[in-house]
This record gives structure tokens, C-alpha cells and sequence, in this order.
């Protein structure tokens, strides 16, 4: 079944955006909604078990106004959307655990892979996401290590890398248009989470992940919630 008409990558004709069909809209939309669904407890889950989690809380709470109490239920949008370790965090769960951790794309005419391989109509390229975000021709030999300061440049700015190496969100004429929304929603749920919780994985239980169109968890993911300010 396909939900969306096929564009060709290498599409140059001009969409005028009052004949802009119907069905256009209707991937980004689905692809939105996905990247919603996504499991911000397994983001929260990777921050805790990787000791980033009380960098996280310092970050935050240099946002505090002097003298305002340290308790705080949630955090505003502009608290958040320049919080360089938890965006950092954040792109680092996505790389370790994309919400879809394959996709595929299909010609609708030949066509020539940079590596100029030939690809003809209805040949289907299966790519996996998840494996990408474990290569260490791309990531290094720390490559399985959950390490946010990899998206933190020498000035201590973001550092952006090619969508075509982190595809969590896509890339190219087809990237996800909720790529930035998606990442203040992340922020302001996994700020107010992690500021106001304390979130420990239960040991005894494996986490196995699951094949499946979304990335989750065999048997789910135990975890024991308590209060961090009191």
C-alpha cells in the first residue's frame, strides 16, 4: 500500500503551492505522528544509564532565575530550545534507537547510486537505520557508547552532522517536516522528566528490542519512578 505519490529524487519541476495534491501532505503527516510515538522513556532510560542525566539537571537549572525555588514542574520553550547537552542527548538516543529502524526507497525511473551502482523502476533499497548508527566508519570506535559531547563542538555550540549519516528524521527532498517541533517536544517532556524524577532502569529485567516498524521493547521497559525534590 502506498500512502503517498511517487516524487523522484532528482525532481525539479516547480509544485505551486495552490495545486499541491492532496496526498503530498499525507507521508509527512504519518511520518509526524511517528516520530510523536516515538519512546521518550527509552531517550530517559539512556540519559540515566549513562550518568548524562545530572549534566542535564545542571544545564537546567542554569536556566533558573537566582532565587527562584529549584523545584519546577515544567519548562518553557525558550528555556529549553537552546539547551545544548540535552539536544546533544537527545541525538545521541535517536542514533543509538531511531524510532524506525529501517527504511527502503524505490526508483520511479532508473537512475545511479553516487556509488554508481544502477538502480532500475521498482527496485526496492532496504537500508537499516539502526546499523548505520553503529558504524564506525561514520561514528568512530566509540561507536556503541552513548556519548552527547559527539554532538557538541569545540565551542561548546551544537554540532550538526549530515542528515545522510543520521537519519533518524531522513534526509534529502523527504526529511521530516516535524524534524524541529519534534525536537522541542522532546526537550520540554524529557526536561520536565528528568529535572523533576529520578527514572532507574530495573536490572533484573533485559531489555531485548523488538523487530518491528517502530523501535520498542520485547517485553517493555521496567523502570522505578520517585520524586526528586521533595
Amino acid at each position: 500500500m502506498r500512502l503517498y505519490p511517487p516524487v523522484p529524487f532528482n525532481h525539479k519541476e516547480p509544485v505551486k503551492p495552490d495545486i499541491v495534491p492532496s496526498g503530498h501532505l499525507v507521508h509527512p503527516k504519518t511520518k509526524i505522528l511517528f516520530c510523536k510515538h516515538c519512546s521518550y522513556l527509552v531517550h530517559l532510560a539512556g540519559f540515566q544509564a549513562s550518568n548524562s542525566g545530572n549534566k542535564i539537571i545542571e544545564e537546567l537549572e542554569s536556566k533558573i532565575p537566582i532565587g527562584e525555588t529549584k523545584w519546577r514542574l515544567l519548562f518553557n520553550v525558550d528555556e529549553v530550545k537552546n539547551l545544548v547537552y540535552l539536544h546533544g542527548a537527545l541525538c545521541e538516543a535517536l542514533r543509538l534507537y531511531p524510532p524506525v529502524p529501517f527504511n527502503h526507497k524505490e526508483p520511479v525511473k532508473p537512475d545511479i547510486l553516487p556509488s554508481g551502482h544502477p538502480v532500475h523502476p521498482k527496485t526496492k533499497i532496504l537500508f537499516s537505520v539502526y546499523s548505520m548508527g553503529r558504524m564506525k566508519s561514520i561514528w568512530g570506535e566509540d561507536c556503541y557508547e552513548f556519548k552527547p559531547e559527539r554532538w557538541i563542538n569545540e565551542r561548546g555550540e551544537i554540532k550538526h552532522e549530515s542528515s545522510y549519516e543520521f537519519l533518524s528524521f531522513g534526509a534529502g527532498p523527504r526529511i521530516c517536516l516535524g524534524k524541529e517541533t519534534s525536537f522541542i517536544q522532546m526537550k520540554a517532556v524529557a526536561s520536565a522528566l528528568i529535572y523533576n524524577d529520578r527514572i532507574h532502569v530495573m536490572e533484573e529485567t533485559p531489555v531485548v528490542s523488538a523487530v518491528s516498524v517502530v523501535l520498542h521493547t520485547e517485553n517493555g521497559l521496567m523502570t522505578r519512578i520517585s520524586k526528586r525534590w521533595e
